[in-house]
């Protein structure tokens, strides 16, 4: 089969089984589908040979594997791997995010500017027609309030016209498309300045949000929450890990009343089994890594915060000295401050739209973690294991040396090992089970 064809099928196979899940009443993406579908062909259990062409009996297997999965509600790996989907299409470092943003609010306001850089306009009431669309355009590229506030365009028109009075028109206009464009980027600068000024003045300020206190709220408040969340999925996590060890020590023997053997009878009366449990660890350490990241860009833009808020009251206080008591101030003087003033306030809103983007990835992620929804209350599991046989991480860090019969002959290398040990070249074989990873590693040297 060629690669084109084998495309093909590979897409029509994603196309049947998004449509098999909707009619069972869930929604996937076909992202998500692929996913599952490679782990399918992987897993060995699957019985899928990797040089075997699918014939039309493997393609129905396969199509009602992926569905079965994908549509189990107590699939608790299925969780995870929708979790791992979502985050790798949608979590964006903060640089990335920012450029794609500011290129998708160029795009839109592309349209508005284009009709102020296009405008053929020589009559009065075309002139004026102009100038309304400048107002128009410098408001949403701003940010400052809505276009259908009146107060908003009251107090915009009155910054435009200090630095842009309305008999310039005709000048603009006669200027060459690139020119028009930086200077309509320029009174943007210069409004968003003068209206940030006027506002601290308490002369004005409609529409205009109180960004750097806002911040200052919203970042330590997310930041809690995520701490909260790797509390609970770091501690599930041991719980699981630590009840999933104790069952699977089970003694075979008839008879015997180990506290293994019971608390494996008991287990088994409230539906949870050792699949599950791995399963269910698999899970909460994803949710917590994934947790991690958004952690440590949290911490970065609450370090930057502070710098941003003393640049942006220094340049205020700046202005304030600048034209004090003066009735008149040459615009060569004023004119950096508004634009330093606009430049600050942007970086303000770039800080909330990042902000906004973290707490709703943060919101989605909460839904996969299977510990959220799961019937083993912390309660209910406590009552198979005690508290002295739950091993926490930070109990784990601290690790002996193992015997040559728990290493089966390999050499262990462990998180926090020598720079010498961790410098082996190690080669790793991995192989699927289910939609786990279970790794193999060698010593090449």
């Amino acid at each position: 089969m060629t690669s084109v064809k084998a495309e093909g099928v590979i897409t029509r196979i994603i196309k049947q089984i998004v449509q098999q899940c909707a009619v069972r009443g869930h929604e996937v993406s076909e992202t998500l589908v692929a996913f599952i579908v490679k782990a399918v062909v992987l897993d060995p259990d699957s019985g899928f040979l990797p040089d075997k062409a699918l014939d039309n009996e493997d393609i129905k297997k396969l199509i009602e594997l992926c569905v079965g999965r994908l549509t189990d509600q107590e699939c608790l790996s299925v969780d995870t791997i929708k979790m791992q989907v979502f985050f790798e299409m949608n979590h964006l470092q903060k640089g990335e995010f920012l450029n794609e943003h500011h290129r998708v609010l160029e795009k839109r306001l592309e349209p508005v500017l284009r009709d102020v850089i296009d405008s053929k306009a020589k009559m009065r009431e075309e002139l004026e027609a102009t100038y309304r669309n400048i107002i128009s355009a410098l408001l949403l590229q701003s940010g400052l309030g809505s276009p259908t506030n009146m107060e908003v365009v009251r107090e915009t028109t009155a910054a435009l016209q200090s630095v842009f009075p309305q008999t310039d028109i005709a000048n603009f206009l006669s200027a060459n498309p690139g020119q028009k464009r930086k200077r309509l980027y320029e009174l943007t600068g210069l409004v968003t300045g003068i209206r940030l000024y006027n506002k601290d003045c308490n002369k004005g300020g409609a529409g205009i949000d109180d960004l750097p206190h806002l911040l200052s709220e919203g970042l330590p408040m997310t930041l809690k929450t995520v701490h909260e969340e790797i509390k609970k999925a770091n501690e599930l996590a041991a719980i699981y890990t630590s009840l999933f060890l104790k069952l699977s020590a089970v003694d075979p023997t008839s008879g015997v009343l180990s506290s293994a053997n019971i608390a494996a009878e008991a287990a088994k009366e409230i539906d949870i089994t050792p699949n599950q449990l791995r399963a269910a660890v698999v899970n909460a350490r994803q949710y917590g890594k994934f947790l991690r990241i958004i952690e440590k860009e949290l911490n970065k833009m609450l370090t930057g915060l502070e710098k941003m808020v003393d640049s942006f009251k220094g340049c205020m206080k700046r202005l304030h000295t600048l034209i004090s008591d003066r009735p008149a101030v040459p615009s060569s003087e004023v004119y950096p401050g508004f634009l330093q003033l606009a430049n600050c306030w942007t970086s303000f809103q770039d800080e909330m739209v990042f902000l906004s983007v973290l707490t709703s990835t943060l919101n989605t992620l909460q839904t996969y973690f299977v510990g959220r929804r799961l019937k083993w209350t912390k309660e209910k599991l406590c009552t198979l294991i005690s508290d002295s046989e739950i091993t926490y991480d930070e109990n784990r860090k601290q690790h002996e040396p193992l015997s040559e019969e728990c290493r089966g002959g390999y050499p262990c290398v462990f998180p926090h090992s020598s720079k010498e040990e961790s410098n082996l070249a190690i080669e790793c074989e991995v192989s699927y089970h289910m939609f786990y990873q279970w790794l193999k590693f060698t010593n090449s040297r």
